[in-house]
């Protein structure tokens, strides 16, 4: 219906949209954001600086990518969302070892440049899909000022709840990678658990 397909456009506009100022922020301010909010310092800072830069440029396929599998879940297509982590977590994976193997000194870049790569192909696969089942906006409407009241009112408080989350997690990994190597990774094995049997 006409309602539906304004909907799901301007779900899409504004994950793009907001996820390209994340993506500017991120990257324009990539090195207090690794200080202040990774901890990060001396080498770890290069590193963490570039993984930064590159990974936020997929900042707004991903947040697309989240919107465009609701409207898969909402016309009860649990299958697509599946294939979709499917397709973007073979091609991470594949795209990591050829990456990181290639450039081994700049590891952290090379990771975070295959998963982007790995983000737009599942993004593309999901575009295909979406065509498929008519579930893409066809045309694509842009909101008008009267549209950003309503979704401010729905998405305000749980952007605020998501970064709270988010710095809480970060504070936490800052403070682990402080303590060493071991910690560190320790920590990273119980919030990967957390999010799979808790969050997820």
């Amino acid at each position: 219906t006409r309602e539906a397909n304004r909907m799901r456009s301007h779900a899409l506009v504004f994950a793009a949209g907001l996820g390209t100022l994340l993506t500017l922020v991120l990257t324009n301010f990539s090195d207090a954001v690794c200080r202040t909010l990774g901890g990060a310092r001396g080498t770890m800072l290069v590193a963490a600086r570039e993984y930064l830069g590159i990974r936020a440029l997929g900042i707004p396929i991903e947040r697309s990518i989240s919107i465009g599998t609701t409207f898969c879940l909402a016309s009860k297509d649990g299958a697509t969302p599946l294939r979709v982590t499917a397709v973007g977590s073979v091609a991470n994976f594949v795209l990591d070892w050829l990456f990181c193997t290639r450039y081994p000194q700049q590891a952290a870049g090379a990771s975070a440049a295959a998963s982007v790569l790995a983000a737009a192909m599942s993004a593309a696969y999901l575009f295909h899909r979406l065509r498929a089942q008519r579930l893409w906006p066809s045309p694509l409407e842009i909101p008008r000022r009267k549209d950003f009241s309503p979704f401010l009112s729905f998405a305000g408080p749980v952007f605020m709840l998501l970064l709270v989350k988010s710095i809480t997690f970060t504070q936490m990994t800052a403070y682990a990678s402080g303590l060493g190597t071991s910690p560190a990774a320790a920590h990273q094995l119980y919030v990967s658990l957390l999010f799979l049997t808790a969050v997820a």
